[in-house]
């Protein structure tokens, strides 16, 4: 009787009850604290307080995302926790490989460690894999993003990069998703066969973005008519009329429907280039002419600075005031403006402060006495006709000639305070007549303010959900629980 008595008490029931809304806070607050982790693992869940938008992605990727039907790996190589406490740079990368992750389910993130790993290297023998490069495989092809590519630097008055200012990861491994689940891309033949000069700048850049690239003999080989593109490296010995032949058959594109056009050659032409009779009459069917002399600027000696033409090639160049370089480059001429059906549009020209050295120029040539020459150093010939139907089409080929080889060498192309990558792409990119996803994704620049301790925004959330909301839930529980308890 005493113990149903005792059991029946005031305080043995407030005290059970209070022992019981303890124990059920900290099981629900366990329990919620392991589902907001695998939520926010899981899901975007995460806000992003920075000024720049840092840890977010674009419409343009989300849009993406909805065209993976395919399974797609990331490898990252590197040591995750290396990545996150290298910094800002680093803790944005892992975020925006998460929300990728969380936004498309197709895609799997894997970190390799090369130094731990050192055999992954052998899967892609064609590449030179280096510590915090990206590879993005699908059972179609891969695309491989070096780590330089990832970020924007502030340069040094020599060219030297002296530090990060701003990320572009996003872009580029968007850039490459897109690569690696298309159906098609832009095939551009690279023409070998009469010594011609190795154009590794461009032909990397080509590849990471979303170019297929393919070698051929075209003194033994018919060109491949999946073609879009050949390029043509200053060559050291003449093209033969009949594989010129070649070149104004693929040009043409022939069908029974007449010319198709649709194709496009690029011809780098260089300084220490002997002659080449038979290919600079080629170009010059097309209206360009190539001069024999050097390009000689006054203050820099073999390099110099371009100005832009009127052209859509250079429009975004020149409005982000970018410029170009060129070296060693040879003199162009257009032959014309504008003619029957075919046309000729100057896209860089070199410097006011360059004159002409010719070819043949001794030791006692003298640069001060020589004539300033401001002449085109790279120039568009096209061709085309109109189709008239229920939709008028024009029809165009193009030759693109380049009195500078060197403009397009990595050593140029990989220096990111230039804009010769970008107006690379811009040739090849603007040319293609054909379907090619082109993401229209921004840089975000690093500087601005930062919430909560140097780290992302899930810190700032975590500070106020379990510093300031759960202290105060339990000593509002605490109280609750006093007041009922007090006159016990």
């Amino acid at each position: 009787m005493k113990l149903k008595k005792f059991f029946a008490s005031k305080k043995i029931r407030y005290g059970s009850l209070a022992t019981g809304l303890t124990a059920a806070f900290v099981v629900i607050m366990i329990a919620v604290n392991i589902v907001c982790s695998l939520l926010v693992e899981r899901f975007p869940l995460k806000v992003d307080l920075t000024e720049e938008k840092l840890f977010n992605i674009s419409d343009e990727s989300l849009a993406l995302f909805e065209e993976v039907k395919e399974p797609i790996e990331i490898f990252v190589l590197a040591n995750e926790k290396e990545i996150e406490d290298s910094g800002k740079t680093g803790r944005q990368l892992n975020e925006t490989l998460k929300l990728f992750k969380q936004h498309c389910s197709d895609i799997k993130i894997t970190y390799v460690d090369l130094t731990v790993t050192p055999t992954f290297t052998r899967q892609y023998p064609s590449e030179t894999l280096e510590k915090g490069g990206i590879v993005i495989q699908s059972d179609r092809r891969y695309r491989y993003v070096p780590a330089f590519e990832l970020y924007i630097y502030h340069y040094d008055d020599y060219g030297n990069p002296i530090g990060v200012v701003g990320t572009q990861a996003e872009l580029k491994i968007a850039t490459a998703v897109a690569g690696v689940i298309s159906e098609r891309l832009p095939l551009a033949v690279v023409a070998v066969g009469h010594e011609e000069q190795p154009l590794d700048g461009l032909i990397a850049l080509l590849k990471r973005n979303n170019y297929d690239i393919k070698s051929q003999n075209l003194i033994k080989d018919e060109i491949d008519q999946n073609a879009d593109f050949i390029i043509i490296g200053a060559p050291k010995r003449d093209y033969s009329e009949e594989t010129l032949k070649k070149l104004d058959a693929f040009l043409a594109n022939e069908t029974e429907e007449g010319a198709q056009y649709g194709k496009n050659v690029f011809i780098t032409f260089d300084a220490e280039q002997p002659i080449l009779p038979n290919l600079e009459r080629f170009v010059s069917d097309w209206g360009i002419a190539v001069g024999s002399e050097m390009l000689w600027d006054t203050s820099y000696d073999v390099y110099f600075f371009t100005q832009y033409g009127q052209s859509d090639f250079t429009a975004a160049l020149n409005q982000k005031g970018v410029t170009t370089v060129s070296t060693y480059a040879r003199p162009l001429t257009r032959l014309f403006e504008t003619d029957i059906a075919r046309d000729t549009v100057m896209i860089l020209q070199s410097a006011p402060t360059c004159v002409l050295r010719p070819a043949d120029a001794g030791a006692d040539w003298d640069a001060g006495k020589a004539a300033k020459a401001v002449v085109p150093i790279l120039v568009q010939g096209k061709r085309y006709r109109y189709v008239s139907g229920e939709t008028s089409t024009t029809l165009t080929s193009g030759v693109i000639v380049s009195g500078s080889h060197s403009m397009f060498l990595s050593e140029i192309t990989n220096n990111n305070a230039l804009g010769n990558a970008e107006l690379s792409l811009a040739l090849f990119d603007q040319l293609f007549d054909g379907n090619k996803i082109d993401l229209d994704i921004y840089p975000k620049e690093l500087g601005g303010k930062e919430f909560a301790l140097e780290s992302n925004q899930d810190v700032w959330i975590g500070l106020v959900v379990f510093t300031i909301l759960i202290p105060v839930l339990v000593l509002a529980t605490g109280l609750v629980i006093w007041f009922r308890r007090r006159h016990l």
